[in-house]
């Protein structure tokens, strides 16, 4: 086998439907949860007003077929000004839906 990039394609696409006697059939779609902490450091560049900023990002998405997909992401950054203006946090919530074709 060879590593390429590709589109996930879920074992089993989301779908929902009731036969003819209301029995409910369901496919998942596939799920992936991730994390990431990033980080600035600009105080020997004395750019932007700070001097530090670190990120933890967590967030999950749900492909519902390898062309359709939902992501739901929270962002907490921790900011350390130079400016006197002292710490700050910033809480972000962010969702978003793409359909590829």
């Amino acid at each position: 086998e060879r590593g390429i990039f590709s589109r996930v394609k879920p074992h089993e696409n989301f779908f929902r439907v009731r036969d003819e006697n209301c029995t409910v059939y369901t496919g998942r779609g596939a799920w992936e949860l991730k994390y990431r902490y990033s980080w600035l450091d600009a105080y020997d560049a004395g750019l932007l007003g700070f001097d530090y900023v670190g990120d933890h990002t967590f967030g999950v998405n749900w492909y519902l077929t390898p062309y359709t997909r939902l992501m739901l992401e929270y962002i907490h950054s921790g900011i350390n000004q130079n400016q006197g203006a002292g710490v700050g946090d910033l809480n972000i919530v962010q969702m978003r839906a793409q359909i590829d074709f």
